[in-house]
């Protein structure tokens, strides 16, 4: 079994892993591709996704065809598994419902609606301790987009 782990500071709701690894630390650094802003289900480019998470909710979330597994909480640890992939998510803090819900346009029925339900929680650090993810079960030498 292959782990790939990685840290950022500062992890805000969703997480889903497609295609291409990267790390990130303290700031923002965009290695390949682009950060951007969306407001609907359908700005997400969900294909071929391997494992969804929504880093602190307690049901699956159906967006566009793609379910988003809760990442079940243990204290300031949150584990989340499909197939045969786990993703590990440690933070020193978290928060349910942290916001209210952003709302979003678009998408296949219900899934604007999942989408905000899924941003709305939150995991964090506050510096200099990481939010730290460990995704186990990839091919290696595969290339994953987070």
């Amino acid at each position: 079994m292959t782990c790939c782990k990685f840290s950022v500071r500062f992890l805000g709701a969703a997480l889903c892993l497609c295609l291409v690894t990267i790390t990130a630390n303290a700031a923002t650094v965009v290695h390949h591709g682009s950060v951007f802003e969306f407001g609907s289900p359908d700005d997400l480019d969900l294909s071929n996704v391997v494992i969804a998470v929504g880093v602190l909710h307690d049901v699956d979330r159906d967006v566009n065809g793609v379910i988003f597994r809760p990442a079940a909480t243990a204290g300031t640890v949150g584990v989340a598994t499909e197939g045969g992939v786990t993703a590990t998510i440690t933070a020193t803090n978290q928060i349910n419902n942290w916001a209210a819900a952003p709302i979003f346009t678009g998408g296949t029925p219900g899934s604007a609606a999942n989408l905000g339900e899924i941003m709305r929680d939150i995991r964090f650090s506050g510096a200099p301790n990481p939010v730290t993810i460990e995704i186990a079960g990839l091919v290696p030498g595969g290339q994953y987009k987070l």
